[in-house]
């Protein structure tokens, strides 16, 4: 049997892969100059109560929470391990 005709154009007969990339395309010259500009470094000005805050909080996570925590692990640990020992 033949192939059948179709009306419309479609890409059915290429193979995946051979035609599959795109030509590359040219770099323009204005990204180029965009690039090469000198960026403007923007000042942020900065909260002294939140960078407290924040610091508080990160002494309280690392110094005071995770410590804790691993003491009452253990210690449920222990207690588990003498529970189910029989």
């Amino acid at each position: 049997m033949g192939e059948a005709r179709v009306t419309f154009k479609t890409n059915s007969h290429q193979v995946p892969g051979s035609n599959a990339r795109l030509p590359r395309r040219r770099k323009s010259r204005i990204s180029d100059y965009l690039r090469a500009r000198p960026k403007v470094i923007k000042t942020t000005k900065v909260n002294e109560t939140r960078q407290r805050f924040q610091r508080i909080l990160w002494a309280m996570k690392w110094a005071l929470i995770l410590p804790l925590s691993a003491y009452i692990f253990i210690w449920l640990v222990l207690i588990l391990d003498d529970f189910f020992k029989y």
